[in-house]
């Protein structure tokens, strides 16, 4: 009777054991579907066949979630596609017979080379987080947020075509505004406008359509085991809470990032509605503690007077983090067991005076195109 007693006892403890240890597996996985980085590089997407190395005899096939190193050439054949990811919220997306590189994958200036071929750039971008790219012949710095088209031919002569925002081209920075194009090489053309129709080949409308989807994805992170991410990558300092708009969240059930916006009613510059921001997951309030950046929209987007009056910047979707001063670090890691309902930062102090914001309305529950 003894015996027995201690099986049933050691089978049960057995049983229990397995329980937590599944239980733990679970919370782990659910955990671990979501990976945060605010780091330029990442490769999101591939179709057909792309490939990089340093050297022809090193180049290798790339895929989804590989990371492009800087000076690494990356090329893609005829059938070839590719998004990789820049500052959180830009994609560059490269057709076929395109050969690139990174210069730089520095969040507040990220530079590529395209040697040749074609690229779409989705780019959120102020005066302080800006994009370059070099050609053989010429340099371009995106300067706003919007949608650029650049052609690097074989003898090094490009083309660039500005869909939305303002880029300037060339040393003496000639600007070239939405609806515009140059072609610049030896000598820079005059900036002409072009019909945006002749724009819409397979690149661009690819383009378009992934901008869509990612959108779309974003609205739909409202999964509570992201906001155990968020907080564990904002502790390991995976944030880069200075030199980013937002979050690359990486879905694992999807295979690919998508854009996580620090600001509430963002939408992207190709115009669709993120439905989703930082603001819904409740963290505490220590994440919050940063003063705003300039609108990401420009002063010609429609002011929203409501969301105006809630404080300088915040109106209108402008985001609630600023390129901080290097002295003012990334604000402490969360305390363990933190509980939003009783723990609201704590005895937390600034480093520097800083303008908080009152909470934004709910974001909507949908993908679809919206502005502020």
């Amino acid at each position: 009777m003894f015996t027995k007693m201690i099986r049933s006892t050691v089978g049960f403890g057995f049983l229990l054991v397995l329980s937590v240890s599944a239980f733990a597996q679970q919370r782990t996985s659910a955990v671990s579907d979501y990976l945060i980085s605010a780091n330029a590089g990442g490769v999101n997407y591939i179709e057909g066949s792309v490939a990089k190395g340093r050297s022809d005899t090193t180049r290798q096939r790339i895929g989804r979630g590989d990371s492009i190193e800087v000076h690494e050439r990356v090329s893609t054949d005829t059938d070839g596609r590719a998004e990789v990811l820049l500052n959180p919220g830009s994609f560059l997306r490269v057709g076929g017979n395109t050969e690139f590189e990174f210069r730089s994958t520095d969040l507040e200036n990220v530079i590529v080379m395209l040697k040749r071929g074609s690229a779409m750039v989705e780019l959120l971008a102020t005066r302080d987080f800006k994009a370059t790219f070099v050609t053989p012949k010429g340099r371009v710095v995106l300067v706003e947020t919007g949608i650029y088209r650049i052609n690097v031919a074989d003898n090094g002569e490009a083309e660039l075509f500005v869909w939305e925002g303002l880029a300037e081209v060339g040393s003496s920075r000639v600007q070239v505004k939405k609806n515009r194009g140059v072609t610049f090489g030896a000598t820079i053309s005059p900036v002409e406008k072009f019909d945006r129709d002749d724009e819409k080949d397979a690149l661009a409308v690819w383009s378009k359509e992934r901008g869509k989807l990612v959108a779309r994805s974003t609205a739909k992170l409202k999964d509570k085991a992201l906001r155990d991410s968020l907080i564990n990558g904002f502790n390991a300092g995976r944030w880069g809470m200075r030199d980013a708009f937002g979050l690359w969240v990486y879905n694992r059930r999807l295979g690919y990032s998508c854009f996580l916006p620090f600001g509430a009613g963002w939408y992207s510059p190709y115009g669709f509605g993120f439905g989703n921001s930082i603001w819904w997951y409740n963290l505490p309030t220590i994440i919050y503690y940063q003063p705003p950046v300039p609108d990401i929209y420009g002063t010609k987007r429609r002011p929203n007077t409501a969301a105006s009056e809630q404080g300088p910047g915040f109106g209108g979707g402008a985001p609630p983090y600023v390129k901080l001063d290097n002295s003012i670090r990334q604000s402490s890691p969360i305390r363990s067991g933190y509980d939003p309902t009783t723990d609201r930062g704590g005895s937390y102090t600034p480093s520097a005076p800083v303008y908080i914001p009152p909470p934004p309305p709910p974001p909507s529950d949908t993908g679809a195109k919206t502005r502020p």
